[in-house]
């Protein structure tokens, strides 16, 4: 299982996520801001 390396948000209805071993995929939401919320660390 891949590590997430970052998070780029593509639009206001999709991110890209880039992982550790340089895959990217790229998902359309509903709720983008509440995605990105979650899958952002706490910090």
């Amino acid at each position: 299982m891949a590590k997430g390396a970052g998070i780029l948000p593509l639009s206001t209805d999709a991110i890209e996520l880039t992982f550790t071993d340089n895959q990217i995929k790229t998902f359309i939401l509903a709720n983008t801001d509440e995605w990105m919320r979650l899958l952002t660390p706490a910090g």
